[in-house]
């Protein structure tokens, strides 16, 4: 996936290529955050795909809109396998795996 324009103000520091790595490219309903429970569209990350750097800024930025310590989103996405970005935050997708349109 493609980082839109927002995307790109805030998360363009972690993913300078502008390209972020999802697991699926049709998106998913989920609600985001602990205490204040927002509905959003949304893919998950292939954290596969991600060095270590980006899987730890990811957490911190994740960590700073719940208000809790980076740490604690890195331990719960290492216990659920899943990181989530929002659908406002990616414009578009590609490929160039032809097997995923057979």
């Amino acid at each position: 996936m493609h980082l839109s324009a927002e995307g790109v103000k805030e998360l363009g520091h972690i993913f300078k290529d502008g390209v972020v790595p999802v697991k699926c490219f049709l998106p998913a309903q989920a609600t985001l955050g602990e205490q204040e429970q927002i509905k959003a569209e949304i893919y998950l990350i292939d954290l596969k795909q991600l060095t270590e750097e980006q899987v730890d800024l990811c957490c911190e930025y994740a960590g700073s809109l719940q208000g809790v310590p980076g740490c604690v989103v890195k331990r719960d996405i290492c216990r659920s396998g899943e990181l989530p970005i929002r659908e406002k935050h990616v414009s578009g997708s590609g490929t160039s795996d032809v097997s995923v349109f057979l």
